[in-house]
């Protein structure tokens, strides 16, 4: 009775075992009738049940099944990939253009991060002297100045003249003066009323 557990056991694990490679083989066959999209599910269901018949043989049972028929031929080729034709930095984003005529204006930042200040440069010789300006408009007045201290005195002047004589003339009614330097002045002013 006791050798029979380790016989029991296996048969049980191959039940199991085909169980499972039977739902499988139902998913497989199911994937394959459907669209193209999901071949690549039947692609994993057959690699799934291909471990599970590695388990199975680890446990000393046997696969009824053969994993490798449950996946399918290989499909045809698909359309070679586009290639680049140009690329070019463009205000900080990747400008890239396909072969195949698309063009992509922002596939990703070209330039990195603004690195950190370098070092001030020696001072630049002096320029040259700049024009002269414009002359500008007239202040406003000053305030006046206190007045200056009195100069000394100047050289006496030249002896004034003075009236020799003064005579009032009947005719003409008017002063006839004669002067001490020897001038005369015939109209020196009227001196009776002749009207």
């Amino acid at each position: 009775m006791t050798a029979d557990l380790p016989r029991r056991r296996i048969l049980v694990v191959c039940a199991a075992a085909g169980l499972v490679v039977g739902l499988i083989v139902t998913f497989v066959v199911m994937a394959m009738v459907r669209t193209e999209g999901e071949r690549a599910r039947a692609d994993e269901a057959a690699n799934a049940a291909e471990q599970l018949c590695r388990q199975v043989e680890r446990q000393g049972g046997l696969c009824v099944v053969d994993p490798g028929d449950l996946q399918g031929d290989t499909g045809p080729a698909g359309p070679p990939g586009r290639g680049v034709d140009s690329v070019e930095c463009v205000a900080g984003t990747w400008t890239v253009r396909y072969s195949d005529g698309e063009v992509v204006h922002n596939a990703g930042p070209c330039t990195g991060s603004r690195g950190p200040a370098g070092p001030s440069g020696e001072p630049g010789d002096d320029g040259a002297d700049g024009n002269d300006g414009t002359q500008g408009e007239p202040g406003p007045q000053g305030i006046p100045g206190s007045p200056g201290p009195s100069g000394p005195a100047g050289p006496s002047g030249d002896d004034g003249r003075g009236i020799a004589t003064a005579e009032c003339n009947p005719a003409t009614g008017l002063w006839e003066i004669t002067y001490s330097d020897g001038t005369t002045d015939a109209d020196a002013g009227p001196c009776v009323d002749i009207s």
